[in-house]
């Protein structure tokens, strides 16, 4: 059970970014299936890649955030 400020915020940015990434999968895959030619799926491939970026940092900054002592207790 995370206790400091900061084990809730990093558990806090890592849901969000877990989730964010499943629901851009999801929507990439919608998108692609829904298109009948490449042009479509082509023209929403950067605002795809953006929120790659976003789920990406917010994973990573759950890291980063993440206080040392609290994984030496996950992993033992």
């Amino acid at each position: 059970m995370p206790t400091s400020f900061r084990e809730r915020l990093s558990d806090r940015l890592l849901r969000t970014g877990v989730e964010l990434g499943a629901d851009r999968e999801r929507l990439a895959r919608s998108i692609r299936d829904a298109a009948h030619d490449q042009r479509a799926y082509q023209q929403a491939a950067g605002p795809l890649l953006l929120a790659e970026a976003v789920d990406t940092l917010l994973v990573w900054l759950s890291a980063r955030l993440r206080p040392r002592s609290s994984l030496r207790q996950t992993f033992l």
